[in-house]
């Protein structure tokens, strides 16, 4: 038995989906950008640290890191913008250091 409708047509089938988007702001059409994802190696090189300090501060949760596998032993993949971020993020507060030497108010000897 022929189908006698054409598929093209059928009013079943959803739209195809648009991968740009408007800002709201202006109803300027966005793009997706996809950012690859990099390994701790290309992290190391992108701040100038060795490959064991990205692994310490990912596991601190002081840089995004996104864990690709394993329960005992994960696997780390970034983003360089969401490290370039943290990284900014880092300095700006251990640039604001309390002071270590304070002076408590009965230590003035005349």
């Amino acid at each position: 038995m022929k189908n006698s409708h054409n598929d093209d047509t059928n009013p079943e089938l959803d739209p195809p989906i648009q991968l740009t988007s408007t800002n709201a702001e202006d109803e300027q059409p966005m793009s997706t950008n996809l950012e690859p994802y990099v390994d701790a190696d290309k992290v190391a090189a992108f701040i100038s640290e060795p490959r064991k300090n990205v692994i310490r501060l990912a596991r601190e949760h002081k840089l995004t890191c996104y864990p690709m596998s394993g329960h005992l032993r994960h696997t780390y993949k970034f983003k360089l913008s969401d490290v370039s971020r943290d990284i900014a993020k880092l300095r700006r507060s251990s640039s604001t250091l309390p002071n270590e030497n304070p002076q408590t108010k009965g230590s003035n000897r005349e």
